[in-house]
Formats: structure tokens, C-alpha cells, sequence
């Protein structure tokens, strides 16, 4: 997992533009979805208050999953 404090940076290199991201916790469920802000390659995470913990950050583009990645918020 990425450690993160109260945001980080993911890159990303495919061809689809994404415009959302969902936050999962430990048990899947689904406890954020926000858009993106997206600037060339760079994706911003922002964890906006969530609890520390581990999650699943879900990159979309209109509704279709991009890819995922688990973070550690500390």
C-alpha cells in the first residue's frame, strides 16, 4: 500500500481521461466518490477527513473502471 497523509499524487499513463475516484474500505464498501481534479499524467487524491486506514482508490472514467490502488491514509 502508498502511505498518504492528507493527499498524494497518482499517475497515470492510460488513454481513457478519468473523472472520478471511489474510496473503498477494508470491507469493499464504498465510503467516498469525488472527481477528479487531473493535471496532464498526474491524478490529485485528496483524503478530505477520512479516517486513518487502508483503502482501495478506484480510478473511473464515466462509471467504467480504470484501475485500483490501495492507499494507507496515516
Amino acid at each position: 500500500p502508498n502511505p498518504m497523509a492528507e493527499r498524494a499524487v497518482l499517475q497515470y499513463s492510460g488513454s481513457a481521461r478519468p473523472t472520478t475516484v471511489r474510496w473503498h474500505d477494508v470491507m469493499g464498501r464504498t465510503v467516498r466518490e469525488a472527481p477528479l481534479e487531473q493535471y496532464g499524467p498526474s491524478l490529485v487524491l485528496e483524503r478530505q477527513g477520512l479516517p486513518a486506514g487502508l483503502y482501495v482508490v478506484e480510478v473511473l472514467a464515466h462509471g467504467r473502471s480504470l484501475g485500483s490502488v490501495r492507499v494507507v491514509c496515516e
